[in-house]
């Protein structure tokens, strides 16, 4: 029998769960701050 995506997401530890959202937050974090500079003509030339 095939499980669904909500009996699969019962089973992820607390501990795994919130790492992920905190990634989930700092990518996007990333891509806002790069869309901020590009929308203001900042780059970064190393």
């Amino acid at each position: 029998m095939v499980k669904s995506l909500n009996e699969h997401r019962k089973n992820i530890k607390p501990e795994v769960r919130a790492a992920a959202r905190a990634k989930a937050i700092d990518i996007v974090m990333e891509m806002v701050s790069a869309g901020l500079k590009k929308m203001r003509g900042i780059t970064r030339n190393i």
